[in-house]
C-alpha cells in the first residue's frame, strides 16, 4: 500500500494536477475492482450572518454555485449547509461584509 500511496501522492503534487483536483487532504485509499483511488475527507464549513450588516442586495445568493442560500424577505438565510464548497465567493462578493465562511 505505501507504493501506491507514494504514486498518488506524486500524481497529486505534478502541474499538470494542480488545476483538475480540489485540494482536499487525502484520508484514505480504497480499492474497488482492483483500481486504487485516493478518497478525500468530506470538508465541513460554518456559515455566520451578520443580520445588523446584511441590507438585502442577494448578491451572496446569486454567485453562489451550490445553492447553499436563500433570501428569507430582506435577509440572506442558510438554506443548505451540507452542499457548501467552501468556495467563499458569498463571503468574497458581499459588500457589506455581513457572511464569513469557516473550516470546522
Amino acid at each position: 500500500m505505501r507504493a501506491i500511496s507514494s504514486v498518488v501522492e506524486r500524481f497529486l503534487h505534478t502541474e499538470e494536477a494542480a488545476g483538475s483536483i480540489p485540494a482536499s487532504p487525502i484520508r484514505f485509499y480504497s480499492k474497488v475492482k482492483g483500481v486504487v483511488m485516493a478518497v478525500a475527507e468530506k470538508r465541513i464549513f460554518r456559515i455566520e450572518i451578520d443580520e445588523r450588516l446584511c441590507k438585502g442586495c442577494s448578491l451572496c445568493v446569486d454567485f453562489c454555485p451550490t445553492n447553499v442560500l436563500t433570501m428569507d424577505g430582506n435577509l440572506v438565510v442558510v438554506k443548505e449547509l451540507d452542499a457548501c464548497n467552501g468556495c467563499q465567493l458569498c463571503d468574497n462578493r458581499c459588500p457589506d461584509f455581513a457572511i464569513q465562511v469557516f473550516e470546522e
